[in-house]
């Protein structure tokens, strides 16, 4: 089987500012995960995945099954794994927008497909699931969105095998004798608490009943980073140079296809009762002046993030390291010698 490392990526670094070091410190006390998954790079819902990660301060990530190398190219005549790498840093720039992280697994995405069957048969289903199941224990995610219906549809075979792919990850994930040999290489078994279907407006039909689904508004605006998930999702889609591509945004249902934990129950650090200490300890040094400058923020952030990190959730560990170098090259680039 090929290394695992070598097939999925999260690879997207933020462009790094002072209000996203607030943002990042804000975030230390909040510790659920969401993991997106649809079956090609403009499946995503980036306006989801910006209200999550900048509004709900969630650890956000959009795993696509594919790199969109089966696509079409409108604006140049790279085909097949050239096309695969121009979607694959496209991806990874939006989510420097969106301030999500990205995950591929190794299936090509080799044109249209008119059933699932067909797809899993071409994909090689056990290779791609094992992927899937490496993301979710890596990840470990509380919740996961599947972009698409796991039922038979109307539509591209790959984005109802990426469903059905999410179902076998869900329960795979969680039980340590599916593909074991990942349980060598630094991840667990990992059981997500719930697991939605993210439907397209296009697909509801008039008349049609939506009281089984819930309804989230994702087009707040945000006075920190001075946008609204509106436009922060449009720029995000402009990552994206096809011009076939679709780039607009718009609230989409949501339809609970688990059963859930009650609401907000894995949203708080204080789920964690070792860590409650922490949480007035990040509440008083969020108005550091790292809002404005992150090199006057002293050591606020630092002694912040460390004081979390001792208790720190699985998913969110790394996210302190990763503000303390943050802000201290934030300081470095503030006092320039010129």
């Amino acid at each position: 089987m090929t290394t695992f490392r070598s097939t999925t990526h999260r690879l997207a670094r933020q462009n790094w500012t002072a209000r996203r070091s607030k943002l990042a410190l804000r975030k230390l006390g909040v510790v659920g995960s969401v993991l997106y998954v649809g079956a090609h790079p403009d499946d995503e819902n980036t306006n989801l995945l910006a209200y999550l990660a900048n509004e709900a301060l969630l650890r956000t990530a959009y795993l696509s099954i594919t790199r969109g190398d089966g696509g079409q190219n409108l604006i140049g005549a790279e085909q097949g794994a050239e096309l695969g790498v121009i979607r694959t840093q496209e991806l990874l720039a939006a989510r420097r927008v969106d301030g999500a992280e990205q995950f591929f697994t190794r299936a090509r995405d080799f044109g249209y497909s008119k059933s699932p069957e067909e797809t899993l048969r071409i994909w090689g289903k056990d290779a791609v699931l094992a992927d899937v199941v490496w993301v979710i224990r890596r990840f470990q995610p509380d919740i996961i969105i599947t972009r698409f219906s796991p039922e038979l549809a109307d539509t591209h075979g790959h984005h109802t095998a990426s469903a059905r792919l999410d179902g076998g990850g869900l329960s795979g994930s969680r039980d340590r004798h599916v593909f074991p040999e990942q349980l060598g290489q630094g991840v667990h078994p990992w059981q997500a608490q719930r697991l939605f279907w993210n439907r397209s407006s296009w697909s509801i039909k008039p008349q049609e009943d939506l009281s089984g689904f819930l309804s989230l508004d994702v087009g707040k605006y945000n006075p920190l980073l001075g946008l609204s998930y509106g436009e922060m999702a449009a720029e995000s889609r402009s990552m994206a140079q096809e011009p076939g591509l679709w780039r607009g945004t718009h609230a989409r249902p949501y339809r609970r296809v688990l059963q859930a934990l009650g609401p907000g129950a894995f949203l708080s650090r204080s789920r964690h009762h070792a860590a409650r200490r922490n949480r007035l300890f990040l509440v008083a040094h969020q108005e550091q002046p790292c809002s404005r400058t992150p090199g006057r923020a002293g050591g606020a952030p630092i002694r912040a993030s460390r004081a979390v990190q001792e208790h720190s959730h699985p998913p969110a560990i790394g996210r302190g390291p990763r503000l303390r170098s943050r802000c201290r090259l934030a300081y470095m680039q503030a006092r320039p010698n010129t």
